[in-house]
């Protein structure tokens, strides 16, 4: 699991976060975090909430944003789960 114990004080901050224009238009907008944030590393359910989802590439770009300047990522964003994110930076994806 990329969680770390600070980790999970940022989940909480992430809605306050995402006040960007675009995330009102966001197919995750009324679910519950923990299913965007899953303790058991099952990010399919919302994988599968984000696959039409009209924001998730600004959504990706964000999580790409943040993350890039973090040592670890977390979450599902922009259809992509914290492990798939981790591997696109370090292969130098830029948004």
């Amino acid at each position: 699991m990329l969680f770390v114990s600070a980790g999970w004080v940022c989940v909480w901050n992430w809605r306050s976060i995402l006040k960007a224009e675009w995330y009102d238009d966001a197919a995750c907008i009324k679910m519950p975090l923990s299913l965007f944030f899953p303790e058991d590393d099952e990010f399919g359910p919302a994988i599968a909430v984000c696959q039409n989802c009209v924001v998730r590439q600004r959504c990706l770009e964000f999580a790409m944003r943040v993350e890039r300047s973090l040592t670890w990522s977390f979450g599902v964003f922009g259809g992509t789960d914290p492990y798939k994110r981790r591997d696109m930076i370090e292969r130098g994806f830029r948004c």
